[in-house]
């Protein structure tokens, strides 16, 4: 691996998350088929808040043959959660997409904790 992503959308707006999963050598994607877990937590990077109960939620299903990564938030996936945000329109608040893989490739246990940072634009200020 290691991701270096950055994801940015409108406050409530959905979003596609699309990467590969590469073994340690970062050329060869890790299929779908050989993991054993794959899961992710999305919570604010500041506060470390989970965001709309997405902890340890289970994405396996959203690898294919060659470790790509296919996943939709929804708009209740991004929203603000801190009122320090939600001043003027146009504020960023960032949150993390962590994302925990366990796979056997070629005799070897992989373990990944990979984090994507996306970026909420506040579109409305209170």
């Amino acid at each position: 691996m290691p991701l270096r992503i950055t994801k940015t959308v409108n406050e409530g707006n959905s979003c596609q998350l699309t990467f590969q999963v590469t073994d340690y050598s970062g050329i060869t994607g890790i299929p779908g088929g050989s993991m054993s877990t794959a899961t992710y937590t999305l919570k604010d990077k500041k506060t470390g808040i989970v965001i709309n109960s997405r902890q340890d939620a289970d994405v396996k299903s959203s690898f294919d043959i060659n470790g790509n990564f296919s996943y939709a938030l929804t708009g209740a996936d991004n929203v603000i959660v801190n009122d320090q945000f939600r001043k003027k329109e146009g504020d960023i608040e960032e949150h993390l997409f962590v994302l925990s893989v366990t796979a056997s490739v070629n005799a070897q246990t992989i373990s990944l904790v990979e984090s994507i940072t996306i970026q909420v634009v506040n579109v409305k200020s209170i």
